[in-house]
């Protein structure tokens, strides 16, 4: 369950176009993990939490070669548009930009198996202390089994930024059928490719396995967890995370050197009246824990035109450049560190391709 107000997803869920039962082909169905369409079991995808092969359930079919071969070839995404020549700039604002990866390696340990969840972790380095590194965006719509990968980020322009050389990681989630997988960068040569076997047969009721109990598939668990590799190659139902921004409640524990965990819930109130919480936050029970949420206060009367930062009032609000939109020019927006960043009710951080990486209003 998502905070209140927020359609909340961890990074992406990607239902691969090769995987049997999708409702769509020739395309990836990419969306939130909360959605009642959810891509692991739901009306996108196979609802008979089986063993990944067309059909599911008991099956003796053979089980398909793993040899992956040769890789497709590595598409690079088009250029961002440039900004409108007659939009004036008049202090510091964020330009939306696309970075190159510096690796992409699979967080979880082998065997990789159909129908669970599978996290790729995405490395990437940032230059500067004023840029922000934003989502994760996954490409299907090329050859079957090919992942273009796009990792966005927010560039300050106009304000005084020191060089430094940092590395942060987002986490790619897919899910697919056994086979092959092979993820490419949109905007560099990093590559890398993904081998999944087939699952044991035999599986628990969908959507009833509840957090922190083993589990085989996605499907098994409730919403919106997923089925995740754990210690001691065990598998559990729980909710990835980088940040604790990705955590419907509680907080982002990472373990390993990859900078990817899972979300654990607090185990005592984080606040006892608002003024304990950040500017246009608020202290709230959820889950029976007293924690900071986002204030909903949040209106298209507040995201509107900006030249610079100084025009954005609303606590969280940058002047952020559309550089997917028409004429480029700045808007006040919340930016979106991931697809499961917290936004004001009634706003989200859609996952979709072609979507600014803001907090948008649900209805948009």
């Amino acid at each position: 369950m998502a905070k209140p107000g927020a359609l909340a997803s961890i990074s992406l869920l990607v239902c691969a176009l090769t995987l049997p039962g999708c409702g769509r082909t020739g395309s990836a169905a990419l969306v939130p993990a909360d959605s009642a369409a959810r891509a692991d079991g739901g009306a996108l995808c196979s609802n008979d939490c089986g063993d990944g092969r067309e059909g599911g359930g008991d099956s003796d079919d053979t089980v398909p070669s793993l040899d992956c071969g040769p890789p497709p070839e590595h598409r690079v995404l088009e250029p961002f548009a440039e900004p409108d020549p007659g939009w004036i700039q008049a202090g510091p604002v964020l330009e939306l930009t696309r970075l190159a990866v510096a690796r992409i390696r699979v967080a979880d340990p082998e065997p990789l198996v159909a129908g669970a969840t599978v996290r790729v972790a995405v490395q990437t380095n940032l230059l500067h202390d004023c840029w922000l590194l934003g989502p994760l965006r996954a490409d299907f719509s090329g050859e079957p089994g090919a992942v273009v990968v796009e990792q966005l980020a927010f560039r300050e322009r106009g304000g005084e930024c020191t060089e430094v050389e940092r590395q942060e990681t987002r986490v790619l989630e897919l899910t697919a059928p056994a086979g092959c997988l092979w993820l490419m960068d949109g905007a560099s040569e990093t590559s890398a490719t993904i081998t999944i076997a087939p699952a044991e047969a035999g599986a628990e009721p969908k959507h009833s396995t509840p957090t922190g109990s083993p589990c085989q598939r996605d499907c098994e668990c409730r919403s919106p967890d997923h089925c995740l590799a754990g210690a001691a190659g065990t598998r559990v139902c729980g909710v990835a995370c980088v940040l604790d921004s990705d955590c419907p409640a509680g907080s982002c524990v990472l373990d390993g050197e990859l900078g990817v965990g899972t979300c654990q819930p607090h185990a005592e109130d984080q606040c006892a009246k608002d003024t304990d919480c950040a500017a246009g936050e608020v202290c709230r029970e959820w889950d029976g824990i007293l924690s900071c949420h986002p204030d909903g206060r949040l209106t298209s009367s507040d995201r509107h035109e900006c030249a610079s930062d100084d025009d954005c009032a609303f606590p969280g609000t940058r002047c952020v450049l559309m550089s997917r939109s028409d004429g480029k020019r700045g808007r006040c927006d919340i930016p979106c560190a991931t697809d499961s960043t917290v936004c004001p009710p009634a706003h989200s951080c859609l996952p979709m391709i072609g979507r600014e990486p803001v907090c948008d209003w649900v209805g948009e």
